[in-house]
Order: structure tokens, then sequence, then C-alpha cells
């Protein structure tokens, strides 16, 4: 790690700060003071600097940083583009360990400002850089506040640390985590990132005590490999990250003669965040909602199930929906339970989840507690998520059943939290409330219940991460790819599936009409001829392939015609046919790989066959995954009621499709130095306990 790097720790918690380009006449530089004030950070610590002035607002002015007698260890730039570099250079001379560069105009506008970003990144080895064309960053523990956006009166020091690439979408959201009185730790807009890059802030915040949870803003990563291992270390320290992903790097050169390069182009960093437990969310407000819940409800113990309660008998149905659309579990509460309920409810019949309390908050008397008694006594939910009425002005009276809730989940050790149907404008005094509880308060009940969900998958993928074994390299696979090269033959590609356990159809090459024949009668008719050849990537689009054969006769005349359309010109150079037997099957896959050189090896599991472009049904993992990360995948799928029974099919063996998915994904890690793409298509999944077959195989190794 360069110096300049190390010092990031400065930036965020400086013993002096120097605003230099100070001007009376700067809407930055007022609205930098002004932050500065606001969170009380000392003034005889604040140094302005402008040759121009001797004071600003009855403040000592000074000409350069040489003229202040204390270290000064940020320099806060507040000058014109052109300025920057000199200034920095100097700020670097003097001792300073970190600077903020606000000024546009680098390199996101051409050459010329390339060449003066080019400038800044090279005192990168000295100096911590946050910027150019930053709106900068804070520390409210610190009462540290360089930032040009305007401090919400609400906010306070917490433990939640953000990392955004866009300074106005910072600014947004800090302003919503005020409003729902999430606490903020630390916040940078990254801007440029001459030297520091999200990955080093991330890196920071996985290492810092005060960070305990992580928002991340993310258009573009410019580090891959670094990226994944500051994910690697939130994960391992425990610290939930919670990204919206904006914009992708571009996409992977790499080869396209295998569907599953396609596939996975646009969710590969999807792909990788979510690999690390990352939870990735839409859009701000689903943001918010996540890290309302993890600042405000200790949720390590969660468990799958949720238990949903309102006062509307037609928001239950709503929220049954929703839920379903969420992938929520909703269990129903135990029998005795709600035999106790029907006298309480005063309802021989209802549905339990999502119950109807209906007027039981506002009837006057104890049996809204004596409900929410009985149902926080069931053991298959951990979570109960209220929506009750909202009265403005908010008044004590009208409060009192969100205190009465949130007691009776507590007393029974659930966690309450408590949801609004829609983006409501509520009185500020509700949050102030909810606050108080400190209990979750999120906002709109499809984005709440998402929000929910969210966490679940991060905990379910943090316990499997520690729970997974960590499976050695196969050294015999790397040295047998080491010897190969350009794209592999079917048989060869059969070979390399073999050294990890990945079953493929049994398989037998062939020379002549006979000896396809007797393969034939060996294996069973009908039966499928292929050609095996390195230069056809699609065999059935070249006319390689025939399928169903029945007949000695059948097979002889498509062996010859095969055989003379590969041979024509054009055709490949060397080529053989292979015979197989016809598989039934309930489902048709394809499971494959891409090495991308920012995001590393992925795995991809889709619908279709050889129809799975067409049909666009697929999902993608960054190997390795583990088998609760294959299972997810799989049931990702649109598709996945063909796998489990639809329409009176049998069900498919998904554990052992789980199992292969796995494998590939090692495979893919182990020779990822060798491997461009892998295509495994189709895969036959069989019915349950019968297994799963790779029919066709495409290896394509890197030049």
């Amino acid at each position: 790690m360069p110096d300049g790097r190390a010092h990031i720790g400065a930036l965020f918690s400086p013993q002096s700060v120097a605003l230099i380009g100070a001007s009376p006449s700067s809407a930055y530089c007022r609205r930098v003071l002004s932050n500065l004030r606001a969170l009380g950070f000392a003034d005889e610590r604040i140094f302005l600097i402008n040759p121009n002035y001797s004071e600003i607002d009855g403040r000592r002015c000074y000409a350069n940083l040489g003229e202040v007698s204390a270290p000064v260890d940020v320099a806060m730039v507040l000058t014109p583009k052109d300025a920057v570099p000199m200034i920095l250079k100097e700020a670097a001379a003097s001792g300073a360990r970190g600077a903020v560069v606000l000024a546009s105009g680098f390199a996101e506008t051409g050459p010329e400002g390339a060449g003066l970003q080019k400038q800044i990144s090279s005192v990168g080895d000295r100096l911590a850089v946050c910027g150019p064309n930053t709106m900068g960053l804070a520390s409210f523990s610190d009462r540290l506040a360089l930032f040009s956006g305007e401090l919400p009166p609400k906010v306070f020091a917490g433990p939640l640390s953000a990392v955004f690439q866009s300074g106005g979408m910072l600014n947004v959201f800090l302003q919503l985590c005020a409003y729902r009185r999430i606490g903020i730790g630390r916040l940078v807009a990254t801007g440029n990132e001459a030297v520091l890059s999200l990955a080093d802030y991330l890196n920071f915040y996985a290492a810092d005590p005060q960070t305990k949870m992580i928002a991340l803003h993310v258009e573009s990563i410019r580090d891959g490999e670094e990226f994944r291992r500051a994910l690697a270390r939130c994960r391992n320290n425990r610290k939930p990250v919670v990204a919206l992903l904006v914009g992708r790097s571009a996409r992977a050169r790499a080869t396209v003669q295998a569907h599953s390069g396609n596939l996975v182009a646009s969710a590969r960093w999807e792909a990788a965040l979510k690999h690390y437990g990352v939870m990735c969310v839409r859009n701000l407000d689903e943001m918010v909602n996540v890290c309302s819940l993890l600042a405000y409800a200790n949720l390590d113990d969660l468990s799958p199930g949720v238990q949903l309660a309102t006062v509307s008998g037609g928001d239950c149905s709503w929220l049954s929906d929703l839920a379903d659309r969420a992938g929520l579990d909703l269990p129903d509460l135990p029998a005795e339970i709600k035999d106790k309920l029907k006298p309480i409810l005063r309802k021989p019949r209802f549905v339990d989840n999502p119950l109807d309390v209906g007027g039981l908050p506002r009837a006057g008397d104890n049996r809204f507690e004596r409900a929410l008694d009985q149902v926080c006594q069931s053991p298959r939910f951990s979570l109960i998520a209220f929506r009750l009425n909202y009265p403005l002005p908010f008044t004590e009276a009208g409060a009192r059943p969100y205190r009465v809730a949130a007691a009776a989940a507590l007393r029974h050790g659930k966690k309450p939290v408590f949801l609004t149907r829609a983006s409501e404008a509520l009185d500020d005094h509700w949050m102030d409330f909810f606050a108080e509880l400190k209990a979750p308060f999120l906002l709109e009940y499809e984005r709440a219940l998402g929000a929910i969900k969210r966490v679940q998958e991060h905990l379910g993928a943090r316990a499997a991460a520690q729970a997974e074994p960590v499976e050695p390299a196969n050294e015999r696979a790397r040295g047998w790819i080491g010897s190969k090269s350009n794209t592999l033959t079917f048989c060869e590609a059969r070979e390399l599936l073999g050294f990890y356990g990945i079953p493929v159809v049994e398989t037998k090459p062939v020379g002549s009409a006979d000896e396809a024949v007797a393969a034939a009668r060996s294996l069973g008719f009908p039966v499928a001829l292929k050609v095996d050849a390195k230069e056809i990537a699609h065999k059935t689009e070249a006319g390689g392939v025939a399928l169903h054969l029945a007949t000695e006769e059948k097979v002889r005349e498509a062996y010859h015609a095969i055989a003379l359309g590969c041979a024509a010109p054009g055709g490949p150079g060397t080529f053989s046919l292979i015979v197989q037997p016809m598989v039934e099957n309930v489902a048709e896959l394809l499971v494959g790989s891409v090495n991308d050189p920012e995001v590393g090896p992925l795995v991809v599991v889709a619908v279709g066959g050889i129809f799975t472009e067409a049909l666009k049904d697929s999902a993608t993992g960054l190997a390795p995954v583990s088998l609760a990360e294959a299972r997810r995948m799989i049931f990702a799928l649109r598709g996945k009621e063909l796998l489990l029974g639809a329409r009176g099919r049998p069900q498919a063996d998904i554990d052992e499709l789980a199992r292969v998915i796995r494998a590939v994904s090692l495979l893919a890690r182990d020779c990822s130095d060798r491997i461009q793409e892998l295509d495994l298509n189709p895969v036959m999944v069989l019915p349950k306990g019968e297994g799963v077959r790779v029919v066709d195989a495409l290896v394509v190794l890197k030049k």
C-alpha cells in the first residue's frame, strides 16, 4: 500500500484542518465552516489559507501553509482546478497527511483534465487524497465535516458508515438517514478517485472500530481484485454491507463462443457482491430501510419465519402477496395458540399470518396486549412486523399501541419492526418516537419486506461461508489442463470434468459407420450422433448433431451425412464422431463459467438447454459457490417450477444439480488461469434420486 493510502485514517480523524483557497465570497467555504462549527470542531484547529486576504469574518487568514505555526493534518482545497496539483505538493511537503479536493474539471472532462488528474495521483505516495470532483467527507464522532453539502439538523453519530461514488446521492442518503434517525459514523463521496479508491475506503471501514455497518453506492470498480478483498474483510469482520449498484464496468472481452459469456455480462458484479454476503438493493429507499433494520435491531439470530400483524383486513391480502413476491416465509401459528386467540379476537375463524388485529389497539381494554402475548409465544418466528395507525398530529395516546406492541415482542424475545403502507410523510415526532423506542421503522410495505428478506439472505450467506469447509485445489486437474491449448474436444472436456466428479453421459468415440452402429447397439437405441471437433463450438447450428436415431440404418445415414458435411470446404481439418444414448430428463439446463478479468471466475446456471439465450432465465454466482449458494441460484430461476414437478412432471434431482454447480465452480476457481469459458449445455436433470448427466461441453482456454 502506498504511504498516502496508509494515511486514510487521518482524513477522518484529523487534529487540525486547513481550508486552502478560503474566501468570503465562496459558498463552499461558508458551508464547510458552518458544518465544522455545527459539529463542534474546535475553531483553533481550523486554519484559513489565501494570500489575497489577511482575515475572513474576523478570523486570521494565512498566505500559505508555511505561515501556519501548528502542524496541519488535512488540507481541504477550495481553489479552481489548475492550482490543485501545486497546492497538493506543497501540502505534502508541509507534513500534511491528507487532502480533500472539491474542484471538478479533471479526468471526467477529457485528455487535458486527465493530465491534471495524473499530477494529483503523483502525490498519492505521500498524501491520502479524497477526490477530486467530490463533495467531501465527514466523521460525526470526530465532529468533522469537510463536506460541501448541507448537514441536516437531526444528524448524529452512529454505527453506519457510507461510501458513495456520487456526491449528490450521498447528500440525499444523509438527509434520509437523518429523517429516519439513523446514526452516521463516517461518510465519503469518492469523486474521481485519483488516489483513494472505493476499495480503499471499504478496507478502512472493514477495520474501523467505529463502523459497524456500511452503505455502499457503486457506479464503477477500478481495482476488482482489491475490491473483492475489501468485501471479504467486511464479511470476515462481521460488518454488514448494503449496496446500491447503479453502474457496472465495461463487459469483459471474453469469447462469445459459449452461451455463458453473454448470460453473465450484466450480472457479474452483483453476483460478486452477493457472494460476499452484500445486501444488494434497487434504490435509496430500500437502502435506508435495510440500514434502519441493521441499526435498530440485533439480527444475528434472525430466523427465516416472519410474523405480520396489521389493523386492516384488506392489508392482510396485500401483505400476503408482497411477502410471497419477496420470498418471505410467513409461518402459521401453532394450533394451541390459535385456539387461545379466538376468544381474544372474538373471531371463530381468522387467518393468523398476516394477522388482522382490527380495532384491538383502540379498544380501551387489554385484549391487544393479550393477543400479542399469545402470538409471540410461537417458536416459528423471531421477527414480528406491525402496521398500526399513525394519527396526525403525533400524540402519546396514538403512540401507546406501539409501546404495547414493542414491549410484548421484547418480553418474548422477538424483534419488533414497524411498517407503513406507503412512503408516507409522517410528523417528525413519529421519527423521534421510534428512535426512542429503538425499533426499526420501515417505509412502504414492498420495500420493507424486501429489506427484511435481504437481511435474512445476508445472515444466511455469512453462516454458510463460516460453515463451508475450504476445498483445496485439484492439482491433478491443474496439471492436466496445463498441457492443453485452444478449445477442448468433447472427449477432452469429459476427462477434465471427471477430475471433479461431474457426471457425463456415456460416450463412445467412433471412426466409421460400422463403429457407430456397434456403439449404438452397445448403448441401446435410440442414440445421438455428434461431431467432436475443436473448431465447431455449436454443433447443432453446424449440422453436426443427429438425435433420436432408433435404428442401425438411421445411424449409418446420420454418420455419412455428418462426416460429409464436416469434411466439406470450410469444415474442420480433423474431427471425430461420438455416439451417446438419448437421455430422458425432467429439465434441460446450462451450467457454465466465465473467467472475468475484473470480477474473477463466475458460474452460471440457466434454463433451456439449446434455448438458453432465447429464454434469458439465468442466475450467476462468484466461484466457488457453496452448496447453499448453488441451491439459491437454482431457486432464483423463473423456470424452477420445471424442477419442482410442475404439471405432473416428476420432481428433479435438485440435490445432485446443486452438487454439480458447486463442482463446476471449483473447476472454474482451480483453473481460472487457463479457462476463459466453460459451457455444459445441455445438462440433463433426471428425476429425484437419479442424478444429472452432462450431454455436451465446450471448454475455451485462454490464448
